[in-house]
């Protein structure tokens, strides 16, 4: 009776039967290298788009209105009125367009306060209509320069929005509006084309990559902290394998996340003037987490799988 039992309950017993967890990891690293790489590329992505655009359902809203930025132009939207009301308070009877733009500019800096878009709509980008934000009372730079634009057409006058990836401001045919000082070249233009098409006009430049790197560590420099733990934690554990050591594990990491703080605090202030020391900064930062994931990636060959 108890030999007959034996072997059935070995074969039952889950301690016996079932490999740890560590095990099943280590079995799973033996598997097509492929098959591993798209596993693990699925599961960043949808880490990294959840952290960054948790609102999915936003996500094709935003992006049509990127391809068509005139789209959230609106000249007749409520509440421009009361805006073009304190505008031509401020002007003189004859004021010409460059003025009204000035005063239009100094009001709408006053009647939407700057927040980021994480802050106000809970993404990392969201470019609104009129209404969205005069509904909220506050947006970051896209905001201001749509209600800007469409406040001036309200008026009667030209304008357009145009963007460098890092910040949105209103072009118009006698000069800019909300530009600040924008060391990058424009990206992304809304200026309606001679055929009539509204379409975004993207400008493929040297400039874009520029951007690009802006926008890339003025991101990492004022990107809420936790968000990018999510991310950075999640590369991490993804990038860990068997035959790699548990020192050298820890030693790529921590260049890893070095390389975030050298960018999280050099970010802003090259993203704004492109000044040499703060490039270097963030390209100090560039090149310790590319030396930290390198680190990682080299496997130990005489490491047990």
């Amino acid at each position: 009776m108890n030999d007959a039992a034996g072997p059935s309950a070995a074969l039952t017993d889950p301690a016996s039967a079932a490999p740890s967890a560590i095990g099943r990891w280590r079995a799973w690293h033996r598997s097509s290298l492929f098959r591993r790489a798209a596993v693990k590329l699925v599961i960043f992505m949808a880490v990294f788009g959840l952290v960054m655009y948790p609102k999915v359902w936003m996500a094709p809203t935003w992006l049509y209105r990127l391809t068509h930025l005139n789209s959230v132009i609106n000249a007749d939207a409520s509440g421009l009125e009361s805006i073009a009301e304190e505008v031509r308070a401020q002007l003189p009877p004859d004021a010409g367009a460059r003025e009204a733009q000035q005063a239009v500019e100094s009001v709408v800096y006053k009647r939407v306060p700057y927040s980021h878009d994480w802050v106000t709509w809970g993404v990392f980008d969201h470019l609104p209509t009129v209404d969205e934000v005069l509904s909220r009372g506050t947006d970051d730079c896209d905001g201001r320069a749509v209600v800007a634009a469409s406040t001036l057409r309200h008026m009667g006058y030209d304008a357009w929005l145009v963007t460098d990836l890092l910040h949105t401001w209103v072009q118009t045919p006698e000069g800019d509006a909300l530009a600040m000082e924008r060391p990058g070249r424009v990206t992304l233009s809304g200026r309606p084309g001679a055929d009539g098409k509204t379409e975004t006009t993207v400008a493929i430049n040297p400039g874009l990559i520029a951007n690009l790197g802006r926008g890339l560590g003025y991101g990492v420099s004022v990107f809420p902290l936790a968000r990018i733990a999510i991310i950075v934690g999640t590369f991490l554990a993804l990038v860990a394998h068997p035959r790699v050591g548990a020192i050298r594990y820890l030693a790529g990491a921590l260049l890893v996340i070095a390389g975030l703080a050298a960018i999280r605090v050099s970010g802003e202030p090259f993203a704004r003037s492109l000044s040499p020391a703060t490039g270097a900064g963030v390209g100090l930062g560039l090149a310790l987490i590319v030396l930290g994931w390198l680190l990682i990636a080299i496997r130990d060959r005489r490491a047990l799988p």
